[in-house]
């Protein structure tokens, strides 16, 4: 019934199992070599193969964690320094007396490496010559300073420093003093076509911030549009990334699910999916989601979310365009062959569980209110959604943040409506910036929304109890309070079928007596 739920959750055991047991990367491919071998011998003996298999798969997800934690050992001595060439790759961000950025070195001590080495830059700022100025996405330098491996020095338990930098495949971290830098020619680097195209895309999408930037960027209101429509979060101020974690709206800040989702709706709207025609219509919409996902970046959720998107497509393509477990299972298996260690990442967790939580019990939710005026439905919708993605979400957020924002149902009633009408009105504003004239009256719109927004998750994180703070869960808790939530999902799954059977039996009984 749910083929792929099993050999998802296999890939999942896998990983966490060679995490834990460091064997050699030989060692796991010979043994999932050898039990794909089994799984063909057992061709006739159903269980047995399906037992061979779902080992298998274990073995596989091992080898793979191997293979990236072989892949993030650094390609530099550590506390040494050494002389190379790197390439800024993320926007550089003052934070006190430095300047801090991602860099891909390409080369050192004169040899080119096999594959970039990922490293977070820390630019100390001089105040004489601010040679720090010069540093850009994109900006080639030459440098001189030592690296060193990452350590836990975050103060909760629940943030592990080493683990989140390796997340996002960074191996080691450097202090650059100003005389030990600078900048080079870019000409005859032979960087890996992906990561050519994401400093392309951020090229591209910092022109985008420029055309949005039609105010001062200390405006928290060009704050919020820039990070929910590209990604750039850095103008945020701490008071309202508080508001939004205080009121329960912190989500709508991270490009994720929601906002392709919305891309998706639009394109779905505005071309045609009939029967001829329905392979090119998705063909086009998953170039503009692809497309928008590179130019915001490329973060994991993204990729997350545009992946979810394109097997929802595949399935319209092929008639099957529901959204089931198997959707979700096939995009997790995508999602962790391609990199094991979205494991650990947080986000890939809440997305995967707030979608989960939406699959089981969005449906008996929305069932419970029965009524026929379209507004009601709409707006019973939303809270049933939200109490959905709430439910398979609210454990983890416990553990991670320690809190749990009471009041999540207002401020969904707010957020989303409004990332809607942002990410339209964005999308308006530029394809018409060659109109200077309909382009502002939008802007106006649109700062108007983003200004609503602000002042109501404002307003709502004032409330009493807005936030319950000081949650401490153990992991055991974690996974008892979802054994909890997946019991109450089997209870509503045979309720509904029983009742069903029952209607079936009397539907038959009333029949047979006409």
């Amino acid at each position: 019934m749910l083929p792929l739920l099993p050999i998802a959750l296999a890939l999942i055991v896998g990983i966490l199992v060679g995490d834990a047991i460091r064997l050699p990367l030989l060692t796991w491919t010979a043994i999932t070599g050898s039990l794909l071998a089994t799984a063909f011998l057992f061709k006739r003996k159903a269980n047995l193969q399906h037992i061979s298999i779902i080992l298998t798969t274990m073995c596989l997800g091992a080898a793979l964690i191997t293979h990236t934690h072989s892949l993030l050992r650094p390609a530099l001595p550590i506390n040494k320094p050494v002389p190379y060439h790197a390439i800024i790759t993320s926007k550089p961000i003052i934070h006190g007396r430095v300047t801090t950025c991602d860099m891909a070195i390409y080369e050192a001590e004169g040899h080119t490496l096999s594959h970039p080495m990922l490293v977070k830059a820390s630019f100390l700022r001089d105040t004489l010559h601010q040679h720090w100025r010069m540093l850009r996405t994109g900006l080639s330098i030459e440098a001189f300073s030592n690296m060193e491996l990452p350590a836990n020095w975050h103060t909760t338990q629940r943030f592990n420093y080493v683990r989140w930098i390796h997340v996002h495949g960074f191996t080691a971290r450097t202090f650059i003093l100003p005389q030990s830098w600078q900048t080079c020619s870019n000409k005859g680097i032979a960087l890996p076509r992906l990561l050519n195209l994401k400093l392309k895309a951020s090229a591209l999408r910092d022109h985008f911030l420029d055309m949005l930037n039609i105010t001062q960027v200390n405006d928290q209101r060009y704050a919020v549009i820039a990070a929910m429509t590209l990604g750039d979060r850095s103008y945020l101020s701490q008071q309202t990334r508080e508001q939004f974690n205080l009121s329960g709206g912190a989500h709508v800040l991270a490009l994720s699910g929601l906002h392709l989702s919305i891309i998706y709706a639009i394109l779905t709207l505005l071309l045609p999916l009939g029967h001829r025609t329905k392979w090119l219509s998705q063909a086009l919409i998953l170039t503009t989601i692809w497309t928008y996902a590179l130019i915001v970046g490329m973060s994991a959720s993204v990729i997350r979310a545009a992946t979810m998107l394109s097997i929802l497509s595949v399935g319209i393509v092929l008639s099957r365009g529901k959204t089931s477990l198997n959707t979700l299972s096939l995009a997790a298996i995508i999602m962790l062959i391609a990199d094991p260690m979205s494991l650990w990442d947080v986000g890939f967790q809440l997305s995967f569980m707030a979608v989960l939580g939406i699959l089981l019990f969005y449906p008996f939710l929305f069932r419970l209110v029965p009524t026929q005026r379209k507004a009601l439905r709409v707006l019973w919708g939303m809270v049933a959604v939200s109490l959905a993605a709430q439910t398979g979400t609210a454990p983890l957020m416990m553990y991670y943040f320690g809190r749990f924002a009471s009041y999540f149902l207002l401020t969904n009633m707010v957020v989303v409506p409004a990332a809607t009408l942002i990410v339209y009105g964005t999308a308006l504003l530029l394809l018409t910036s060659p109109l200077p004239v309909l382009g502002k009256t939008i802007a106006t719109a649109l700062f108007g929304i983003a200004g609503f927004m602000n002042r109501a998750l404002s307003l709502i994180a004032s409330l009493p109890y807005a936030s319950i703070e000081g949650i401490n869960l153990s992991v055991l808790q974690v996974i008892s309070i979802y054994i909890l939530i997946a019991a109450t999902a089997v209870f509503i799954f045979y309720y509904n079928h029983v009742k069903s059977v029952k209607k079936l039996d009397s539907f038959n009984q009333t029949t047979h007596t006409a």
